[in-house]
């Protein structure tokens, strides 16, 4: 219904601009504006803004090359297993060797942030690494995935094979309840982004280890 629409409007737009990554970025503007009661178009036009404003902090769709994105003042930003390694050294070092390298490490990661999350993290953590990545800038969910894995340190040392610790990594992260994400985010990378952005700390979060959560 939205590839019609689409079509009506603007001839082969749709079918020229959309690759497999960005069909997922549909779930989560599925679930705040339900098909049965968004008209297609409407969803059309959220879906243009939604990529226009995700595609330039993205790496390639294709999965060939893993750059860093791009921030909001141009300047490239770390990816997740970047800002793991900075937080966890033995972290970050595991989960590369444990894959193979370096590149293999980020190609594991790449596709979840190129789906901005979704498929990752739950449908209710999803919508809210969305608020982050709508309020600060999409290059922020690198941040959310990072976080994320150090809270599952715990399990994903304990992974010695690559298929391991990929399959825990799967299993284990759609677990992760909003607060706990909410929790490691503000203990990794939220005071640094709220002085960037000027914002005021808040004093509602919980405070959690990665021994609390169970593997």
């Amino acid at each position: 219904e939205m590839a019609e629409a689409s079509m009506a409007n603007g001839g082969g737009w749709f079918r020229k601009t959309t690759s497999p990554r960005e069909f997922f970025w549909l779930v989560p503007l599925l679930r705040v504006f339900p098909a049965d009661t968004c008209e297609a178009a409407e969803l059309v036009e959220r879906y243009c803004a939604l990529m226009a404003s995700a595609k330039p902090h993205l790496s390639s769709a294709d999965g060939k090359a893993v750059v860093a994105p791009a921030g909001l003042d141009g300047a490239k930003l770390p990816l997740a297993l970047e800002l793991i390694s900075e937080r966890d050294s033995a972290l970050g070092t595991h989960i590369e060797r444990t894959m193979g390298g370096p590149k293999a490490a980020k190609l594991l990661l790449g596709p979840h942030s190129n789906r901005l999350g979704v498929g990752f993290f739950s449908p209710a953590a999803t919508e809210f690494v969305w608020d982050i990545g709508l309020l600060s800038g999409w290059e922020h969910v690198e941040h959310c995935i990072a976080a994320a894995l150090l809270l599952l340190r715990d399990g994903l040392l304990a992974c010695t094979k690559s298929d391991s610790l990929s399959a825990y990594m799967e299993v284990s992260v759609p677990q992760l309840t909003v607060s706990q994400l909410r929790a490691a985010l503000e203990q990794q990378f939220m005071p640094e982004l709220r002085r960037r952005l000027r914002l005021h700390s808040t004093d509602d979060i919980i405070s959690i280890e990665p021994s609390e959560i169970v593997s």
